[in-house]
């Protein structure tokens, strides 16, 4: 799988949490880690698993393509496209950047998050109809989803709380990067996950069976949201993403 696969960045958002750096930059995508713009380190670890994939950059804030534009050049980052939304949130706009898609497979993340090449790899691995979604044991977001797993990651119900919640035995939260079949897009199928991303409170409820959903484990934090979080993934870029320092930290700094 290379050419054929399709992949969604969604950047923008208000990013209010972040203060000043969220305006400084235009969105928690491009704050810099070392010198290089969060986004960066996404789009060469995408390009290091699927190096011919074409990405979708979802955007809903107009005034940042000439910025992901800028960042893309200096990265030499070719095979892609940003998909300029109206400002109805980042979810609307990568749901609309999905009708772009035309892979069988279509990956999903958040430009403002760390992913490894075998996460990347173990999304893939998974047949064309299954969804899969990342599942975390930690979140700093109070809006979040949580998920109870089988013995096999399969989900089996989901709940949305607009507070963080303790997690049960064999309950995870659920969060960005996902790997969907193309029909994700369509208005009939998985619409238990799709609730999901109203940012209000959702009573547990079973997934369809006949849609197979499940879970696989990161080896990196979810996307941030606060400024404190940075000390730490500046850490853990120094220590996983050596070689994406090496490549493109001459071009963010000259």
């Amino acid at each position: 799988m290379g050419n054929d696969l399709d992949v969604i960045i969604v950047c923008g958002g208000q990013g209010s949490r972040m203060g000043k750096l969220a305006k400084k930059y235009g969105c928690k995508s491009l704050i810099p880690l070392k010198g290089i713009p969060t986004i960066s380190y996404l789009t060469d670890t995408i390009r290091r698993v699927v190096p011919d994939s074409r990405i979708i950059l979802a955007t809903d804030s107009p005034e940042l393509k000439k910025k992901l534009e800028r960042v893309c050049d200096k990265q030499s980052l070719e095979n892609y496209h940003i998909y300029d939304g109206l400002p109805r949130g980042p979810v609307q706009a990568f749901y609309e950047a999905g009708s772009l898609c035309k892979s069988e497979k279509v990956l999903i993340f958040f430009g403002n998050q760390l992913v490894s090449t075998d996460h990347i790899r173990r999304l893939l691995a998974h047949e064309e109809e299954t969804l899969v979604l990342s599942a975390f044991e930690q979140l700093s977001e109070n809006n979040c989803k949580v998920a109870t797993i089988n013995e096999d990651s399969r989900v089996i119900d989901v709940t949305r709380y607009d507070h963080l919640a303790g997690l049960k035995k064999s309950e995870v939260y659920l969060d960005v990067p996902y790997c969907v079949p193309n029909n994700f897009f369509s208005m009939e199928t998985f619409p238990e996950i799709k609730r999901l991303f109203v940012k209000t409170p959702m009573r547990k409820v079973p997934l369809n069976r006949e849609e197979r959903v499940v879970v696989d484990r990161p080896d990196l934090p979810p996307e941030f949201h606060f400024k404190k979080e940075l000390d730490t993934l500046e850490r853990l870029v120094g220590k996983h993403f050596s070689s994406t320092i090496d490549k493109l930290g001459y071009k963010f700094n000259e």
